[in-house]
């Protein structure tokens, strides 16, 4: 019998990708502002996201993942060490 690995929660997943784009930004593979231009997005309104200031949309973290390449599965390593920001519905 073939047991099914459980996807964590959407709020984990993103508290993950956030930690993925801090470090990649951290690791100086990219930075904020080239990243915000090719998602689309505000530099001020990626740099609020990462210092969990504003949740991050389904739209939002679309966007960056395509732009940095990533598949769902990078984000359920362990590797990952997420902070915890602000979710979507804790938005102002």
């Amino acid at each position: 019998m073939h047991v099914r690995e459980s996807t964590p929660p959407f709020h984990t997943l993103l508290d993950h990708l956030r930690a993925r784009v801090s470090d990649r930004i951290a690791q100086g593979e990219v930075t904020e502002r080239s990243l915000a231009r090719q998602a689309g997005i505000s530099q001020s309104h990626l740099h609020n996201i990462l210092k969990g200031i504003r949740g991050m949309t389904p739209d939002v973290a679309d966007k960056l993942m395509t732009t940095l390449q990533l598949k769902l599965s990078d984000l359920q390593g362990a590797n990952v060490h997420a902070k915890p920001g602000r979710t979507t519905r804790e938005r102002e």
